[in-house]
């Protein structure tokens, strides 16, 4: 080594031991290289002289000639992936040889690809294909999570700006790729999979966030989703109060059960509910970062579609009430989105099903809203507003407007499930042994239907009603108010 001094990165002894030593102390600078006389060491192949340095067997770079060798081997390494057409071909070693970090078996597939089609400039140099290496990590994350494939990483903003993707609708709204839309975004991407698109590369991935073309299997619209959901957001947010979102919003972010007077959806008549739905999402939706995926949205508007049943009773607004239109009564969905899932048949909990949701709906439909009759006027006065109570005798006048205790209002998640779980669920005591109150008073009020009806006579029924035996088994006012 002429003219090396002990004071530099290269000398005899350490180019000797270099293969043994730790990776982060072998890689020297190019400086390391001119200073030891080993020439054809630039800032276009120095990685991939550091790796095979590092890679050397000892006593296999302890020469200017040894070294000098390593340095073709470096070259040949970069020459191949440089040259190559078969992007099948290539291996994750190949791609280390030529100093290329970050490569994986995970990730070969895009990586290969993208640097057989990338032009010859931009990948004449370690530092161009470190750089096509790193976009294909970014897009292996993408593309994994669109797939489904198990254990994948999330995609973060980061992945798809490093991807060179930082933009959807980057033809039209060209909206900031972020932490605030990253969930849509992500979901899109799942189901654009799901329609037969495949990440490649990083135009594969602009063009399915740039599409507005509905998908073939699922029918979405890609951009007009992530727009809806943008909108209903900031609605939610209460930064845009003058630009309320429309059924036709609601259709477009993937939200089912939503109608407007556009007779969104081409349901038969006039089903109107956005004015529920709006205040749902305005109430139950804190901010923007609360209502920017489907899911979150879905759950105030189904919130939304059982407290408008419940306060209409289950009837329109006409001067004739009639019930309410089926578009617009709650689904058994509705109830899962909410948390609901189980009520009491008078045996068990059993799962909320086509063959019973009538059952909890009615339980919303028969429900008292508003205040009691605290007056007895049984008129809205100002004072109250008239509720009047199932049964309202003298000897049960003081606790028939309590004893219904899963009456009240269900404007919250909690609320519908607070008044399900006690009238039909396990009740509040939660021991899952005592059951709702409407259920349990159903069944007594169906026994004693049962027990009186194989009776002779009206003298029959008055001698069974007079038995004391009989005391716990007959309904009382309390039974019928909790039955509803």
């Amino acid at each position: 080594f002429v003219g090396v001094t002990a004071n530099k990165s290269i000398t005899l002894m350490n180019a000797s031991v270099v293969a043994s030593q730790d990776a982060a102390a072998q890689s020297m600078m190019l400086q390391d290289y001119l200073e030891a006389g080993v020439e054809g060491v630039t800032a276009d192949n120095l990685a991939a002289v550091n790796y095979a340095v590092e890679q050397a067997a000892d006593g296999a770079a302890g020469t200017n000639p040894d070294l000098a060798s390593l340095v073709a081997q470096a070259n040949a390494a970069i020459s191949a992936l440089t040259n190559a057409t078969d992007a099948n071909a290539l291996t994750v070693d190949q791609f280390a040889a030529a100093g290329v970090k970050g490569v994986t078996v995970e990730n070969l597939a895009i990586a290969s690809a993208s640097v057989v089609a990338a032009s010859a400039d931009d990948k004449d140099s370690v530092p161009d294909l470190q750089t096509i290496a790193e976009k294909a990590s970014a897009l292996s994350i993408i593309k994994g999570y669109s797939e489904g494939v198990s254990g994948a990483a999330v995609p973060t903003a980061v992945d798809y700006a490093a991807a060179g993707i930082t933009h959807y609708d980057s033809a039209g709204t060209a909206t900031t790729i972020s932490a605030r839309n990253i969930e849509a975004i992500n979901q899109v991407m799942q189901v654009s999979y799901t329609d037969g698109f495949t990440v490649t590369d990083s135009s594969s991935v602009q063009a399915i966030l740039d599409s507005d073309t509905a998908g073939a299997t699922s029918g979405v619209k890609y951009v007009s989703r992530l727009g809806a959901i943008e909108k209903i957001a900031h609605y939610a947010s209460g930064t845009e109060t003058a630009n309320a979102p429309t059924a036709a919003d609601y259709d477009a972010a993937g939200i089912a059960g939503v109608y407007d007077s556009s007779n969104n959806g081409a349901v038969a008549g006039t089903p109107n509910n956005i004015q529920a739905v709006n205040m749902a999402v305005r109430a139950d939706l804190a901010g923007y970062m609360d209502a920017n995926t489907t899911a979150e949205i879905q759950v105030a508007v189904s919130r939304g579609r059982i407290t408008h049943y419940a306060n209409t009773n289950g009837l329109d607004d006409q001067a004739t009430p009639a019930p309410l239109a089926a578009a617009l009564v709650p689904t058994v969905a509705d109830y899962a989105n909410v948390g609901v899932t189980e009520i009491y048949d008078g045996s068990s909990l059993v799962a909320i099903d086509g063959s019973n949701v009538e059952q909890v709906n009615d339980l919303m439909a028969m429900r008292y809203v508003g205040d009691p009759d605290t007056n007895g006027d049984a008129t809205v006065d100002g004072s109250d507003n008239g509720r009047i109570d199932v049964i309202n005798n003298a000897t049960d006048a003081a606790t028939n407007e309590t004893n219904l205790n899963y009456a009240g209002t269900v404007n919250t998640v909690a609320e519908i499930q607070n008044a399900v779980a006690k009238a039909m669920g396990d009740k509040a005591d939660a021991d899952d042994a005592t059951f709702g109150l409407r259920v349990e008073a159903l069944d007594k009020i169906n026994a004693f239907i049962t027990a009186i009806d194989g009776l002779a006579d009206k003298a029959a029924y008055d001698t069974y009603i007079a038995d004391s035996a009989n005391a716990s088994a007959i309904p009382t006012a309390a039974d019928y108010n909790a039955a509803g």
